[in-house]
């Protein structure tokens, strides 16, 4: 495992073959010491561990009915946006002021003190002007993060893509979870990928 570890580019994802809605997936995976974390907490649930290079960018869920594209929906984690002042917690604290009454307030633990800790950060990191900080791995407004229906932004190769996939796997009904930067620009020049069918 250290030695596949050593050979792909840093950040990684660490995650049971098996799917558990992300509950034992870690990512932003960078020493030797977090790899052997993640890899306890993925071998709870499943024998097999996979352990893949990171990818930038929202989650989207592209569902196929029978081979076509029916939709595709975004799924953000929760993060805040740094005003260059305010740490991290006091960010989170004015966003669940703020938030809608559909998306789960966010109470900083320790699942979002270890993730902000494997990327460099803190509750009480100041973050820049502008800059914005995911505080969770996990997406959707059930952790407090932001959902939204994005089937007519989908940029047309990206859903050739999907509708070659789903001829492949060949089920009448399918869901592909993939990351991509830009959702709207051509998927070619962009590192992005099907990270779960």
């Amino acid at each position: 495992l250290v030695a596949q570890f050593d050979m792909l580019k840093k950040p990684v994802v660490v995650k049971p073959q098996l799917g558990s809605r992300g509950r034992h997936t870690t990512t932003h995976v960078y020493t030797k010491d977090q790899l052997r974390k993640a890899f306890n907490i993925a071998k709870q649930i499943s024998f097999w561990v996979v352990v893949e290079e990171h990818l930038e960018g929202s989650v989207y869920r592209a569902t196929m009915i029978d081979g076509k594209l029916a939709g595709v929906l975004r799924g953000d984690p929760p993060r805040v946006v740094g005003n260059g002042v305010s740490t991290i917690s006091q960010l989170v604290e004015r966003k669940n002021k703020v938030r809608n009454e559909k998306v789960s307030e966010i109470i900083l633990d320790e699942r979002h003190r270890g993730f902000l800790s494997r990327t460099g950060r803190d509750p009480g990191t100041i973050p820049a002007l502008g800059e914005t900080v995911d505080i969770l791995s996990s997406i959707g407004v059930s952790y407090g993060g932001h959902s939204k229906e994005v089937t007519a932004e989908t940029n047309i190769e990206t859903k050739k893509i999907l509708e070659r996939a789903a001829a492949v796997v060949a089920d009448p009904i399918i869901g592909f979870d993939f990351i991509i930067p830009d959702i709207e620009k051509p998927p070619a020049g962009q590192r992005w990928g099907i990270i779960e069918c």
